[in-house]
């Protein structure tokens, strides 16, 4: 009878063990809080959209005829500014600027798929959000001409109410007192934090 309880202790045990295994790989599948929410996955660990604490409660547009010269396009109630500078087209354009609606700082530009022959750049600003002292914390590094290490630029694609995807991030610097980042082609775009 010996040999037949420690099979049983045996076997209890092994029953554990697997059942503690089975149970830990479970809890790596529960979903991060800190999830984004804005992107169906996140530009990069911890990343979502900059928020307003205002929502805008519909589209903002402004469009402007932009040739080789360079110009600026600019939407202070969405708190966004377009530069392009001089030399990134070859011809006149119709570019038109659209903030999108709701609490992400995001934008389409269109043409969509017009390139440049330079960049041009995004500047978003952030007072009015919750990264509006975040912003703060990471000036100090930004004067001394570091990329600002807590946001990012990122193009994506998709419908924000349905979730977008991150197609590329960007670099960001502070410009003027925002957080600006470099494009070379049109399409959506968003200033994430994280």
């Amino acid at each position: 009878m010996r040999p037949t309880v420690d099979r049983t202790a045996f076997l209890l045990f092994v029953t554990l063990a697997i059942a503690g295994c089975v149970e830990s790989s479970t809890l790596t599948d529960v979903p991060d809080v800190t999830e984004a929410t804005f992107f169906r996955r996140a530009p990069a660990p911890g990343f979502d959209a900059v928020r307003r604490a205002t929502p805008l409660n519909q589209e903002i547009s402004v469009s402007r005829i932009i040739g080789p010269q360079g110009g600026l396009l600019e939407l202070q109630e969405a708190g966004v500014r377009l530069r392009v500078p001089s030399g990134a087209l070859t011809e006149a354009v119709e570019i038109t600027m659209t903030a999108l609606a709701g609490e992400a700082m995001a934008f389409d530009f269109a043409p969509h798929g017009l390139e440049f022959l330079t960049p041009a750049s995004i500047s978003v600003g952030v007072p009015g959000t919750a990264e509006e002292g975040l912003l703060d914390l990471v000036r100090r590094d930004a004067e001394s001409g570091a990329p600002l290490n807590r946001f990012l630029g990122v193009y994506f694609e998709g419908e924000p109410d349905e979730g977008v995807e991150p197609l590329e991030s960007f670099e960001t610097y502070l410009d003027g007192g925002a957080v600006t980042f470099d494009i070379m082609h049109f399409s959506g775009y968003v200033c994430a934090t994280g």
